[in-house]
């Protein structure tokens, strides 16, 4: 099965990687991206930018693991948190 993924340098992302076979990988950082997966087919790509022309060519499946990194979000102040009354809204799109 081919897999397209976004976010695939992540945390979350080299687990998953772990177990795909036939991949296409969409990421700003293609050098880091090739370099952890030389066999997969990688794409320059960032989310404010349409999907490369080809990049869902003979795609089976779509995994969409791209986002901002969280690590230390919550740690620092827990009035912070977006869920706490009267907290900062810190969403970023």
């Amino acid at each position: 099965m081919r897999v397209l993924v976004t976010g695939s340098t992540g945390f979350i992302g080299t687990h998953v990687l772990k177990h795909l076979d036939d991949l296409v990988i969409l990421s700003s950082n293609m050098l880091r991206a090739k370099c952890k997966y030389p066999l997969a087919k990688v794409h320059k790509w960032t989310a404010s930018e349409p999907v490369p022309e080809g990049a869902l060519d003979g795609v089976d499946a779509v995994v969409r693991l791209a986002g901002e990194p969280v690590s230390g979000k919550w740690a620092r102040r827990e009035e912070s948190h977006p869920r706490q009354p009267g907290a900062r809204n810190e969403t970023h799109c």
